[in-house]
């Protein structure tokens, strides 16, 4: 059980970081999702599981802007007494297109998708 136990102790850690900045994580994800649907849709590779996540990739930066701008009139002040969530949320939303669209060009040289 002490397996568990840390696992939940880690649990209440996390979301006692995201909780402050729950406007932005939501709205984070709500684009995410809205770009799994893009992806699904437009298929930029034609591979279900690539795709969905370069929808979710690509959307992720929007997401993050918008839900930056909620979260300061919902909430004012906790993104600036939550910083380094802040910041990794938005390094996050940056690294995952520049990730993909590097990627791309792997996969169709390498995998001809």
């Amino acid at each position: 059980m002490k397996i568990a136990s840390s696992q939940i102790e880690s649990a209440r850690y996390i979301w006692d970081l995201v909780r402050p900045v729950l406007v932005l994580a939501i709205t984070l994800l709500v684009f995410q999702l809205c770009g799994f649907v893009v992806g699904f849709i437009i298929e930029p590779v034609g591979f279900l599981p690539i795709d969905l996540w370069y929808g979710a990739a690509f959307a992720s930066p929007l997401g993050f802007l918008i839900g930056i701008v909620f979260q300061s009139f919902s909430r004012p002040g906790t993104l600036v007494n939550n910083k380094m969530v802040v910041l990794f949320m938005g390094t996050m939303s940056l690294i995952l297109p520049i990730s993909g669209f590097f990627m791309y060009d792997f996969l169709v040289s390498e995998f001809g998708y």
